[in-house]
């Protein structure tokens, strides 16, 4: 199998995501791009805690807000400099042939680091979490995963038996993890049945009081491509010491996976945060 021409062919979709996304929120300026976060704290002008009080007065404060426009083109743009670097053999320096030809790839679990950190960054506001420090949470457990990927390949290259147990031990963290991240997000999801906001007209995207088909869109195939991506390494565990595997393959199973996923998010902010604002003709 030929990666490079395959990598070569990542960098272009990519980049050509990346520029129809640039150019696509540039055009339709009424895109609702921005979702306000929160954080709680003591309200000041309440009544103080004591030995007898157990009711203290929270306020909610304004956090910032997640701008899910820069996120998509942070996240093609990450994958697009990966897929130049392996394409280009790590810029002429062959450290890319040379990790494939050991049975792993450990840019790439630091590329899935950056970027998938980054999906759920945007991925989850616009499901439900609306604080920052759950945003910030979940995204670096989603970062931190990847690394458990990153020490299943390193314990598979050698094939040694001794390194069963570490192999063991990353996946079974690795699927705690997932089961955590998609707990938390599945569960503010379900909490927005509850809530009274809509999206305005001043540009500022809120949740809705009814869930539109995008947000459902984008929450179903994430969840699916992010499992995906485990069963993949699950895969190669089962077939690392058969006389016949091909690391190659489980190569290019990521280099698509990964494509597919960051299109399908991308794809479904597109339709909700810019085709259904565009002007009716």
């Amino acid at each position: 199998m030929n990666l490079r021409r395959w990598n070569i062919y990542a960098a272009i979709a990519h980049g050509t995501a990346l520029g129809l996304s640039i150019w696509a929120f540039h055009h339709y300026d009424k895109a609702l791009t921005t979702l306000s976060l929160k954080r709680e704290g003591i309200d000041p002008t309440g009544t103080p805690p004591s030995q007898c009080n157990v009711d203290i007065a929270v306020e909610t404060y304004n956090a910032g807000e997640i701008n899910f426009q820069f996120g998509i083109y942070a996240f093609f743009a990450i994958s697009l400099f990966a897929h130049i670097f392996y394409a280009s053999d790590g810029f002429g320096t062959g450290r890319y042939t040379s990790s494939i030809a050991k049975g792993w790839n450990p840019y790439r679990w630091f590329e899935y680091a950056a970027s998938a950190a980054t999906m759920t960054a945007i991925l989850a506001p616009a499901d439900g979490t609306r604080d920052l420090g759950s945003v910030v949470t979940l995204s670096t457990v989603t970062g931190a995963l990847q690394f458990c990927g990153l020490v299943v390949e390193a314990c598979l290259r050698y094939a040694q038996p001794q390194n069963d147990d570490a192999v063991r031990a990353a996946t079974l963290t690795g699927w705690l993890l997932f089961t955590v991240i998609w707990f938390c997000i599945l569960y503010n999801f379900s909490n927005l049945k509850r809530d009274t906001d809509t999206f305005n007209g001043n540009g500022t995207f809120v949740p809705p009081a009814n869930i539109p088909v995008w947000l459902w869109f984008i929450l179903i195939s994430q969840i699916v491509y992010y499992a995906l991506f485990g069963l993949v390494q699950f895969d190669h565990i089962r077939k690392a010491r058969t006389p016949k595997f091909n690391y190659e393959n489980v190569e290019f199973r990521y280099i698509l996976l990964s494509f597919l996923s960051k299109i399908t998010l991308a794809g479904g902010f597109a339709y909700g945060l810019i085709w259904r604002t565009r002007d009716c003709p």
